[in-house]
């Protein structure tokens, strides 16, 4: 689990009041494992984006963020569980780092079991949103990169907007959270 979402949904609705946009109701679902589709599906709606998370329960550390837009429900279901169903996906990015299966407890990890595996030994939150606002989930998916980091995203965001002048006060306030 994320620790402390209601606490990052506020930081960034507060963000991005400070720039004069409108920011939606931002819902959150969490989901222990196992992964079953069926309470996944419960979250799943067609008017609405999710930016979502895989973690691990035990450290909190993040593995993974993403986006799916209306209609991806593969996206949520499927595709980060099997490691040729998408060029990018939790799957597939887990069997390509073997240095870090000791450290997650997925010793073993085959393409026949990874997807079990993922399902039984991580979290995942969901951040709901309302389709007219595709870009403010694009950004909150931005946003929890930068803020929580992810051991599977190639995302240097921070070291890009330090580069550039800064980060953001939201960013850059030196709170941190527990975890990664």
């Amino acid at each position: 689990m994320i620790a402390e979402p209601e606490r990052l949904i506020k930081e960034f609705r507060s963000a991005v009041a400070s720039w004069r946009i409108e920011c939606p109701q931002i819902e959150h679902f969490l989901v222990h494992p196992p992964h079953s589709n069926a309470e996944m599906r419960k979250i799943l709606r067609d008017d609405c984006f999710l930016v979502y998370t895989f973690s691990m329960p035990s450290t909190a550390d993040v593995l993974k963020v993403g986006v799916a837009g209306p209609k991806s429900d593969a996206r949520v279901l499927s595709m980060h569980y099997r490691p040729n169903s998408a060029p990018s996906n939790l799957a597939k990015q887990l069997l390509a780092s073997p240095e870090e299966h000791a450290r997650l407890g997925a010793e073993g990890l085959t393409v026949e079991n990874v997807g079990d595996w993922i399902r039984q030994h991580t979290d995942r939150d969901f951040f709901r949103m309302p389709t007219s606002e595709r870009d403010l989930a694009l950004m909150f998916e931005s946003y929890l990169r930068l803020r929580r980091g992810a051991l599977f995203e190639n995302f240097s965001g921070k070291a890009t907007l330090a580069a550039a002048g800064g980060l953001p006060d939201f960013l850059s306030s030196g709170t941190t959270f527990s975890g990664r």
